[in-house]
């Protein structure tokens, strides 16, 4: 996949036929002509379509989308025209090696980290050249010391650090190293959103104001995190998230037939 996506995309055709005479030979029609044949006994190949969709709760058995090497550089390329700062995620996160390919001949920088949990894993994308930004949750992850380690990585070899989520707590580790560029905010995701905090921190112009409350900077609302409690027999229902988000969207006119 990733070498038919080279192909078909000019500045790395040019770089593949640099490499070898064996690669300047491939032609992007002739691999795309055999690439059932060559792609031939993937798992995929024995997985049915679903004629009635699963329950709640219930084994679909639908394949999660898993975009492969080629696919993602030809996402990237077309991306590339509105210069992002990054690609985030373009793969599956447990192949670092095909990040580093990626990473390679990627016309813009790949961020990835949301869905990675440890230093070794970590240390594979860095030490592999495969990431250019950092992105390690840092409730993910083991917390605020093992956050720092993982930063402490990226800065070793260079790499930018991006928070992701958790905002509170990323806003004080993101205040404590350099080489941080943003924090990420998920709607509803922050202690704030939720409301289980007395004083929401203050954001403005894309800015967050930190605080000189010991700790993580908030004050937790005891009250309202009570109404949270579990106990062993508790049952926690799966909530719809398209209110909260349809609450802040901003209004729209309706599309007419003229545009």
């Amino acid at each position: 996949h990733l070498l038919l996506g080279m192909l078909k995309t000019p500045g790395l055709r040019n770089v593949l036929a640099s490499l070898s005479p064996e690669l300047a030979r491939l032609k992007a029609d002739d691999l795309s002509e055999q690439f059932a044949t060559l792609t031939a006994g993937s798992p995929e190949e024995g997985q049915e379509a679903v004629s009635t969709p699963a329950q709640p709760g219930e084994a679909s058995g639908a394949l999660a989308p898993r975009v492969q090497g080629g696919e993602a550089l030809a996402r990237i390329n077309d991306f590339a025209r509105f210069d992002p700062v990054w690609m985030e995620e373009p793969m599956i996160a447990d192949d670092p090696e095909n990040h580093a390919r990626l990473a390679a001949v990627s016309p813009m920088p790949i961020a990835l980290g949301e869905t990675v949990s440890t230093r070794h894993e970590f240390w594979r994308y860095v030490s592999l050249g495969a990431v250019h930004y950092l992105q390690p949750n840092v409730l993910k992850v083991g917390g605020i010391s093992e956050w720092l380690k993982l930063a402490h990585l990226g800065q070793c070899a260079n790499v930018s650090i991006a928070p992701h989520g958790a905002l509170e707590v990323s806003a004080i580790v993101a205040a404590a190293i350099p080489m941080c560029y943003p924090v990420e905010n998920i709607d509803g995701g922050a202690f704030g959103d939720q409301g289980i905090v007395v004083d929401p921190m203050k954001i403005e112009g894309g800015r967050m104001y930190l605080t000189d409350v010991p700790g993580l900077g908030v004050t937790f609302d005891r009250d309202a995190l009570a109404r949270h409690r579990a106990g062993p027999e508790t049952t926690v229902p799966l909530v719809d998230p398209a209110p909260f988000y349809a609450a802040r969207a901003p209004a729209h006119e309706p599309l007419t037939a003229d545009g």
